[in-house]
């Protein structure tokens, strides 16, 4: 009984168990409502930096996942580095779209106000960046080398491999509040070896 017991809380991430009363989530569903009545607060997680989507969701809300679609090269990887960039807490990327340097150039980019091509080394011998705008950018990679953002380029990666590494950040940053996959459409999971993306994304 006693391993059992070990068992269940390892599963469970350190809980006692998986099981509540009803009152307790729902005495925090409702503070939380009651606050948002109220005036004293709008947002029930780490904000969007749109208002519209603060509205429509009321910001990152803890366990909750949100789907990003549209068809290719319409921003949805510019809209999650604009979220992860605003977003002000740990924040976990996973792209295997593109490599870790890319995406912190694009992350720099979007500080700067500029395309992420002007900072891709090609363009940079071409000139794309001025003398005069150096320390721009020099200031900006300064910042957000203080983000608490961290990257995974991965490719392919497993869905229980993706949860197992934020498992891993969660215990060393407790504050880890939002993961993004950029995109769902590379993930796999073992447990669905024909990779159905219905199958896949619900497994998220």
């Amino acid at each position: 009984a006693a391993a059992q017991g070990d068992l269940l809380r390892l599963t469970d991430n350190g809980r006692e168990s998986g099981l509540v009363p009803i009152r307790e989530p729902l005495r925090e569903a409702w503070n939380s409502l009651s606050d948002v009545r109220e005036g004293q607060a709008e947002l029930r997680g780490p904000p969007c930096p749109f208002p519209l989507l603060n509205r429509a969701l009321g910001g990152w809300i803890p366990g909750r996942l949100t789907v990003i679609g549209s068809w290719t090269n319409e921003g949805k990887s510019w809209l999650a580095a604009q979220i992860a960039n605003h977003a002000g807490v740990p924040t976990a990327i996973f792209t295997p779209e593109m490599t870790k340097e890319q995406y912190a150039l694009r992350l720099l980019a979007l500080r700067t106000n500029r395309a992420p091509s002007d900072l891709e080394v090609p363009r940079w011998a071409e000139g794309a960046v001025k003398d005069d705008d150096w320390h721009v950018v020099r200031e900006a990679r300064e910042g957000l080398e203080r983000t608490p953002i961290y990257l995974c380029d991965r490719g392919l990666p497993d869905i229980l491999w993706i949860r197992a590494h934020l498992q891993a950040l969660k215990s060393r940053k407790p504050k880890l509040a939002i993961a993004i996959l950029d995109y769902a459409q590379l993930a796999s999971d073992r447990r669905f070896p024909h990779r159905d993306r219905r199958l896949v994304v619900g497994s998220i």
